[in-house]
């Protein structure tokens, strides 16, 4: 590889200034109301309203923006870092709150190495790895959180933060630990939340004495209510305490009979308790919440189990596909009906059912790993259809899970799980609504064009710099929030082309002349990146249309004649080396050139003389 510099004014783009107005932000907050028995959540997950987005982003960016015009670039990059941390923040948590957790943590961890002592964002990162059983990593964040909350925080986010490393470590088998955390929570902030927390927790180490002092103190605190009672029935059911549990199901519908969720709830505890011979009351108990609340995924959930054990596989099937229907993220429906369907024989339908049921199960021990079923259900089916490799890998990954699951003697493979108390307990979210879906999803795109045009800007600022490793990072990451952004390639390019690293310049180099042919600072550098990765082919045909001015530049000329030469034109190669060489007599670079040049082609001759 030649040693030599070429002399170019190579001046990176940024995108051009301009105000970007951040769209209103619509974050659908997924969060669980109460604690769990054996680590899952048992209450409904509310969808929040609307709310504006934080005024700090359009802030730090239109400051970043103004420093950077007047050639202030490391104040213009802190701004653009500080406007990245947030933005990056509400993306992965708009994701999270979508089911997309994997996709969110690598955004999670973006944003906190650029801020990592933010307690919110600490605290946003540990309730998502929370929601999917990422407890460790949700205790890790929650102890982080409450080490770099500030004297003055606020008493209720400091409170949260205790909440979620004491139900972390409750999930994670460190009980009495997670109770001292809970109740740390409960006295800062003894709300309704964070006593249900505690009390369900009482409830399930036999201590019911403390639980119930804790439900006289609610009750003094918040007043009488059936919504009270119901949470009350549902600690209670969670600990296995039924009795107990129907009685507080019965003191809230004597209060407020058409409480959503209250008659579903008791005929849950019937069926925990009495099991089939109470299907009729169970029925009476889900109709009547239907008849309060039509959309109540449950409900239908609960009818088509029961339908299921009655061997009434059509009213089981149109219960069923209600559920999914009104919910799609609750998995239980979705491998009932893919079980049902798959003894039908009814193969398509059935291997919907069953991706659906894998695809909303994001924690696999969920309920003694009953998604195995559908893995290996859905193997079946597919080796059946032909598809042998993809059914063998599901029926793996079945076998794996039962493996895992240490309590699996009484349940069949491939049947549907035994019907498990946190199947009836736990309330999921219905779908969420299309508008707000749309509206986030619009959100989460715009914000992302004005992240691409941060990392283009911090790449220049880089380039600017000469510090070209860190602007490829930079603009690599342009690149993936937005491909299609004008100049991001031919800005890519050069920085690369700037760190010699020529093999990896080639395809960006490729892409921005494809977009501005006429361009020949871009066609330069891609045919010298061609000419030192030994592509020389490709290196005269970038260059052959600018052939005219590369001779008036000595290192660009050789490169193009040597080029010429390596791909067998040696005629026209050498003429044009030994103009090079009149123009510089002391280049012994050319010199040699020459020599080879005229040496290969005595030996094409040579050859083609032997031919004859």
């Amino acid at each position: 590889m030649l040693d030599v510099k070429l002399m170019m004014n190579m001046q990176f783009e940024p995108k051009n200034f301009r105000t970007i107005s951040l769209p209103v932000f619509v974050t659908l907050l997924l969060a669980p109301l109460c604690f769990m028995g054996d680590g899952q959540p048992i209450d409904a997950q509310a969808i929040s309203s609307a709310q504006p987005v934080a005024m700090s982003m359009q802030q730090h960016y239109d400051a970043a923006e103004q420093y950077q015009s007047e050639n202030e670039f490391e104040q213009a990059k802190n701004q653009y870092q500080l406007f990245l941390a947030e933005a990056l923040r509400k993306i992965a948590s708009n994701r999270v709150h979508l089911g997309k957790y994997e996709e969110a943590t690598p955004l999670f961890d973006a944003a906190l190495k650029i801020t990592p002592n933010d307690p919110e964002l600490l605290m946003d990162y540990a309730q998502a790895a929370f929601a999917v059983n990422d407890n460790v990593r949700a205790k890790t964040l929650a102890q982080e959180a409450i080490h770099v909350y500030p004297d003055n925080a606020n008493p209720v986010s400091i409170a949260a933060a205790h909440s979620v490393l004491g139900r972390a470590l409750w999930a994670l088998g460190s009980r009495q630990e997670g109770l001292k955390q809970l109740e740390e929570a409960e006295d800062i902030d003894p709300s309704l939340f964070n006593g249900h927390s505690l009390s369900t927790a009482y409830l399930a180490l036999a201590d019911k004495q403390a639980a119930e002092k804790l439900f006289t103190k609610m009750l003094h605190m918040y007043g009488d209510s059936a919504a009270l009672h119901m949470d009350f029935g549902r600690s209670y059911a969670v600990a296995g305490d039924l009795d107990e549990s129907i009685r507080e199901f019965k003191y809230a519908i004597q209060e407020d009979n058409r409480l959503p969720g209250l008659h579903y709830s008791l005929g849950a505890a019937y069926l925990l308790k009495y099991g089939n011979t109470y299907f009729p009351e169970i029925k009476k108990e889900l109709q009547t919440d239907l008849s309060t609340d039509p959309r109540d995924s449950l409900s239908y959930y609960l009818l088509g189990y029961i339908a299921f054990q009655q061997h009434d596989l059509p009213n089981a099937i149109l219960n069923l596909s209600h559920s999914v229907r009104l919910n799609k993220q609750n998995p239980d429906a979705c491998l009932m009906l893919g079980k049902i369907y798959f003894d039908m024989g009814k193969t398509a339908e059935a291997e919907v059912a069953l991706r659906q049921a894998i695809d909303t199960t994001h924690d696999p021990s969920r309920n003694h790993y009953q998604i195995k079923g559908a893995y290996y259900e859905l193997g079946r089916i597919l080796m059946q259809n032909g598809h042998a490799a993809e059914g063998k890998k599901y029926i793996e990954i079945s076998e794996s899970l039962l493996l895992q699951n240490k309590s699996l003697d009484k349940e069949n493979i491939t049947g549907v799980a035994a019907f498990h108390p946190t199947a009836i307990i736990n309330i999921t979210p219905d779908d969420v609504d299309k508008n707000k879906l749309k509206a986030v999803t619009k959100y989460n795109e715009n914000l992302g064009l004005a992240i691409a045009d941060v990392y283009n800007n911090m790449g220049v600022i880089s380039a600017i710099g000469n510090e070209y490793l860190d602007a490829i990072q930079y603009f690599k990451q342009a690149s993936s929030w937005n491909p299609s952004m004008d100049g991001i390639d031919k800005n890519l390019g050069r920085a690369l082309f700037k760190a010699q690293q020529y093999t990896e310049s080639i395809q960006p180099l490729t892409g921005a002349l494809a977009a501005n042919p006429s361009d020949i600072q871009i066609r330069t550098m891609l045919g010298m990146s061609e000419f030192y990765v030994n592509d020389f082919s490709h290196a005269v045909t970038t260059l052959r249309p600018i052939e005219s001015e590369v001779q008036s530049i000595p290192l660009l000329g050789y490169m193009y004649a040597e080029s010429l030469v390596k791909t067998g034109n040696l005629d026209d190669g050498i003429h044009r080396l030994e103009d090079l060489a009149k123009k510089s007599p002391g280049n012994e670079l050319l010199h040699d050139a020459i020599g080879e040049a005229y040496a290969a082609k005595r030996a094409r001759a040579e050859a083609y003389t032997a031919t004859k």
